[in-house]
């Protein structure tokens, strides 16, 4: 009889020395290796470690990374705790995202992907208590009201300009970084074609960042304008090379790309909208006493607007603008052959 299958390569001798113990003389192992093996059908066993196996659940809503490709797990991991805490960034919201992820914890933490998603909760609300610390949020504006306590970093609400800059330059690091790791997983797997592209994609998005900072006088220079104007040219025929006829329609990527960038703006105007109708709650109990169990049912209603609209458009960031420039989850998932219980 044979028996075929998969194992990691650093535990194969392991199981052979096994086998031989068990069945002296009877087991033959041999290892056949995966270089004639279609790259797709090589089970792929991820590797992650510590709190980032637990940022897994975010991506169990696709197939496994294709073997040999990138994990992006752990950047996923980071990106989406950061824009979370970006968004919600209050002490007393994170403290109580934080009471839920261990609720749910609790109750259905006999499910792994429960378990994983209230332990990525309870990150996401340290996530908050951060940047409400920043922004010295606590239930709003209630530090400045009661202790005149004023932001470590910028007022929110006041400062709407300069929030929506930092957004835009977290998207000016997240896209850029997703097109090098495109160009990086192509290359590395001789896909010479597509790391091409990927790498006129970000010097024409870098370029028209250029130019575009040339013309709101941020580089006054007029070097930076024509050397933007070069990195666009110079991406315009690297498609041309890459593609053909298609890198005319490629071409048209790089103003897409930069859509993409300007999407970030959502973290300020998501975290913007929370803090405004928790300091108009706050206004209204300041206002008249009675009117503070209103402001109290508000404050509970936009803790659950809170909990849920950060976390979906922090996936969407990254699902959206970021995974499909590199990501390619057309793997297997890797499940060690096991005897099981029949209850």
């Amino acid at each position: 009889a044979v028996i075929n299958g998969w194992i990691p390569a650093n535990e194969a001798d392991t199981l052979g020395s096994k086998l031989a113990r068990q069945y002296s003389g009877q087991v033959t192992v041999t290892k056949l290796g995966i270089t004639s093996v279609d790259i797709h059908q090589v089970p792929t066993l991820l590797k992650n470690k510590g709190i980032f196996k637990n940022y897994e659940v975010l991506l169990s809503l696709f197939k496994p990374p294709t073997y040999g490709t990138y994990d992006p797990t752990v950047l996923v991991g980071i990106a989406f705790t950061f824009f979370y805490g970006f968004i919600l960034g209050d002490i007393l919201y994170g403290l109580v995202v934080i009471a839920f992820a261990w609720w749910l914890g609790k109750k259905l933490g006999h499910i792994e992907m429960v378990r994983a998603a209230s332990k990525v909760g309870t990150y996401m609300g340290i996530s908050g208590i951060f940047f409400g610390v920043l922004y010295m949020e606590f239930g709003g504006d209630l530090p400045q009201r009661l202790f005149n306590l004023h932001p470590i970093w910028i007022h929110r609400g006041h400062d709407v300009m300069t929030l929506m800059l930092y957004a835009i330059l977290i998207g000016c690091v997240h896209v850029p970084l997703a097109l090098a790791i495109g160009f990086w997983t192509n290359y590395k797997h001789h896909h010479m074609e597509h790391a091409i592209e990927k790498l006129a994609l970000l010097i024409g998005l870098l370029s028209l960042g250029l130019v575009a900072l040339n013309f709101l006088g941020v580089l006054p220079s007029a070097f930076f304008s024509y050397l933007g104007i070069a990195g666009l040219i110079a991406c315009f025929f690297m498609l041309l090379y890459a593609l053909g006829a298609m890198g005319l329609v490629m071409f048209l990527e790089v103003i897409s790309l930069s859509g993409n960038v300007l999407s970030y703006c959502r973290l300020m105007a998501l975290g913007l909208a929370a803090v405004i109708i928790a300091d108009l709650a706050n206004a209204l109990g300041a206002h008249n006493p009675l009117f503070i169990p209103l402001a109290a049912l508000i404050h509970v209603a936009n803790i659950g607007l809170s909990i849920f609209s950060p976390t979906l458009h922090s996936l969407r960031l990254n699902y959206v603008e970021f995974l499909p420039k590199f990501f390619h989850p057309e793997g297997r998932s890797y499940k060690p052959f096991k005897k099981e219980a029949t209850w």
